[in-house]
């Protein structure tokens, strides 16, 4: 864990020196030196985590396009692109995480105010179970990303195309589709609270909407994946989390200071909407526990934006150093959950070190 926290308190430094200067140059400064660290964490791994021995497997065996493999045709295309330049694994998950962390960054760059706090908050999540571990989703979210600044800024044909580039990737993007309709939801911030408190009630006494949801499901991959994963560990109750606590808390700080928070509406709405969805399907679904992950994933790390909106709202230096002081602890907080004495992150090992 030693070398998690490591990157963290580096990460918490390059914040206190953006809180500190408040200035363009700074905060370029302390996207591209987060950046060429991260990739370094990530892409120069040799070992820890629980999916790159499954990736490197993957990407040995698949030396032809197929089809029917459970592996997205557009994370088969990229594979087949390094195989035929004669890149070996390494080689070809550098570039993964190049891609991935460098798209990442250039977006919190362009829509986060306060880059540091949500470089602290992707650390301790997105890039910690994606970026760092499970890449090919990764990768999905990081044109996702991507395809939510076009939104932002109204470019909705690049919007679309980039959003359906992330679902040939990985096809849980699928649903970041709706996220065009998100901003145009404008129901008040009483009624968002209102549908999250119902959905708080309901999961608590054990009504839950995955007895409904299953047969729905049409396209077979996908209902072959949920078998699987109804017959493990994935199909166990998630319960009331301390992260989903964390993120109701920030929605609700979110809306309760919106007039505070230098924001454009319909980034506004997109960020509070996704937010509140992603807790909304954590709740319903919460008996299935990889479908309550899985399909908010993307919306749930809407927290990184806003978090970053909330600690640029607090009107001293002093107060935003704070804010970002609560901010590395949580990111401690929420790192050390994934250390027991037999954890797969446990064996981290670099080329560097």
């Amino acid at each position: 864990m030693g070398y998690y926290l490591f990157v963290a308190t580096i990460l918490y430094i390059l914040g206190n020196l953006e809180v500190a200067a408040n200035s363009r140059s700074v905060k370029k400064f302390v996207a591209v030196f987060s950046a060429t660290i991260l990739i370094l964490f990530a892409g120069l791994k040799t070992d820890g985590g629980t999916d790159l021995l499954e990736y490197t497997r993957i990407y040995n065996v698949f030396t032809s396009f197929n089809i029917k493999s459970f592996i997205e045709p557009g994370y088969q295309v990229i594979m087949l692109i390094f195989h035929a330049m004669g890149c070996g694994f390494i080689t070809y998950y550098f570039f993964i995480a190049c891609i991935n962390v460098s798209i990442k960054t250039r977006v919190f760059y362009k829509l986060a105010p306060c880059i540091s706090a949500a470089l602290l908050i992707y650390f301790s999540g997105c890039f910690f179970e994606r970026d760092n571990d499970g890449i090919r989703q990764g990768l999905s979210m990081s044109f996702c990303f991507w395809a939510l600044y076009y939104l932002a800024i109204g470019n909705n044909r690049k919007y679309l195309l980039i959003t359906l580039l992330a679902s040939t990737i990985h096809y849980s993007s699928i649903i970041f589709f709706a996220t065009y309709f998100l901003k145009k939801i404008k129901i008040s911030n009483k009624s968002i609270a209102i549908i999250i408190g119902v959905s708080f009630v309901l999961s608590i006494t054990g009504y839950f909407l995955t007895s409904y949801l299953l047969p729905m499901i049409s396209f077979e991959m996908t209902a072959q994946k949920l078998e699987i994963y109804a017959s493990n560990s994935y199909s166990e109750s998630l319960g009331i989390s301390v992260g989903l606590i964390f993120r109701t808390l920030i929605l609700f700080l979110f809306m309760f200071y919106r007039k505070h928070i230098h924001i454009s509406n319909s980034l506004f709405f997109i960020l509070r909407n996704g937010l509140a969805l992603s807790i909304i399907c954590s709740l319903l679904f919460g008996d299935f526990a990889i479908i309550a992950h899985r399909l908010p994933y993307v919306f749930r790390e809407f927290q990184i934006f806003i978090i970053s909106y909330l600690i640029a709202a607090i009107p001293n230096r002093s107060g935003r150093a704070i804010g970002l002081a609560v901010i590395f602890a949580y990111t401690c907080i929420v790192l050390s959950r994934f250390f027991s004495d037999d954890s797969f992150y446990n064996n981290y090992q670099n080329f560097l070190f």
